[in-house]
């Protein structure tokens, strides 16, 4: 298979990892998550490597500093960031690498990985994101946060080489797979 590194993005709450977690339980010999790194805690419900590595900061910035993370970003109080030997074991497993990162990402993913990336933007309305939020627990100021982010976030839907409306998380596993294999040709 060709190396592929696939990677959506979307504002917060748009379900980005429900897609990535449908498309891998749906084609797990095809794809591979890359998990980010980052310094927040975890959330009820969450463990290692589902959806982030859990790791300190003197870890993030020691990684940071070898070169192994290769794109940082801080949000909302916390580092996260793209681990270079994940992305590279996973391609060289002969699987679709897939994963999540934001606008600042895109520039380094292109650097390293050239014509061989590709960015999918996930878009809902702006309602269902705030119940979604909401009923993962996030606290009020963290959903006004978000949805304060929402717009600067459409605005970029254009920066990608394609968009996903989530309104049925099957349909959106589907369209995604499907973009991804006409992309391969």
């Amino acid at each position: 298979m060709k190396n592929l590194v696939v990677v959506i993005e979307g504002p917060g709450g748009v379900g980005k990892d429900s897609i990535l977690y449908g498309l891998i339980d749906k084609y797990p010999d095809v794809y591979e998550r890359f998990v980010t790194a980052t310094t927040r805690q975890m959330r009820d419900g969450e463990s290692e490597g589902r959806p982030y590595n859990f790791i300190t900061e003197a870890e993030f910035k020691e990684r940071l500093s070898s070169g192994d993370i290769f794109e940082s970003t801080y949000r909302h109080q916390t580092y996260r960031g793209m681990s270079r030997r994940l992305i590279d074991k996973i391609l060289n497993a002969g699987k679709i690498a897939i994963g999540s990162a934001d606008i600042n990402g895109m520039a380094p993913l292109k650097k390293n990985y050239g014509k061989d990336v590709v960015f999918v933007f996930i878009k809902a309305p702006r309602e269902d994101i705030e119940a979604r939020l909401l009923k993962r627990g996030d606290s009020a100021q963290d959903v006004q946060s978000r949805m304060t982010e929402f717009d600067e976030y459409m605005a970029r839907e254009h920066l990608y080489n394609h968009s996903i409306e989530n309104k049925s998380l099957d349909k959106a596993v589907d369209e995604l797979h499907t973009f991804i294999v006409n992309y391969l040709g």
